[in-house]
């Protein structure tokens, strides 16, 4: 009996993955959750933290900090007139 290989790559969206038990199986990749950056009002530690949440506790001073929420619109800074 002769078994067909497949080459892998980095658009394959399943992944070999081995058991603690010995066993191998098949799961499918999942999208990395986008996460977002905020520096603590506290002791200025950046955070960095799944995106969703409205607080975020501080790992190193225990503070809770209210995440802003996105703005929607466009706009350009005063200075360069960049787009941001």
């Amino acid at each position: 009996m002769t078994m067909e290989s497949d080459s892998v790559t980095a658009n394959d969206r399943h992944v070999l993955v081995h058991l603690p038990a010995g066993d191998l199986t098949i799961a499918e990749k999942i999208a990395p959750m986008p996460k977002s950056l905020l520096i603590c009002y506290n002791c200025r530690r950046t955070l960095e933290f799944l995106t969703g949440p409205s607080q975020v506790r501080c790992t190193q001073c225990q503070a809770v900090n209210r995440v802003p929420t996105p703005k929607l619109g466009k706009e350009k800074c005063a200075n360069c007139r960049v787009m941001l």
